[in-house]
């Protein structure tokens, strides 16, 4: 038995050194999930991410983008259907609601957004921190 529980994990061992030399397959780098190779990041609703490129690679933060509370009578859905927002609102970023040409703060606290007819939120795209220091 302890024969066999020791294969068994020089097994899970080398199986977990194989996935993690694996380029195509996404992984955990700090805060930050890696895609090298040709992994690339996913599509996906609800969230807000932050990508950089480094080292032939991407990394990017997701951070869950929840509709704000809302604290008005007939709220309205957004224009995006997502959430429900104040009348005169147009777009929900991290909780907050913004009316058209709002400018705020993006998840990056680096750039700015700004929210744009429509329910768009378009933010700046200027350099991110050095990559340690953006996944810390």
């Amino acid at each position: 038995m302890t024969t066999y529980i020791y294969t068994c994990g020089l097994w899970m061992m080398l199986i977990g050194f194989v996935w993690a030399q694996q380029p195509d397959v996404p992984k955990q780098y700090g805060s930050c999930t890696q895609y090298c190779g040709t992994a690339k990041p996913p599509v996906a609703t609800g969230v807000i991410n932050v990508c950089m490129e480094s080292n032939n690679c991407t990394y990017c933060k997701f951070v869950p983008n929840c509709c704000p509370e809302v604290s008005c009578e007939n709220p309205q859905k957004s224009p995006d259907g997502r959430c429900l927002l104040c009348p005169g609102k147009e777009c929900a970023y991290e909780e907050i609601e913004y009316s058209v040409n709002d400018v705020f703060m993006s998840v990056d606290e680096v750039n700015t957004c700004k929210c744009r007819k429509g329910g768009k939120v378009k933010c700046k795209k200027n350099p991110l921190p050095p990559l340690p220091e953006f996944c810390s």
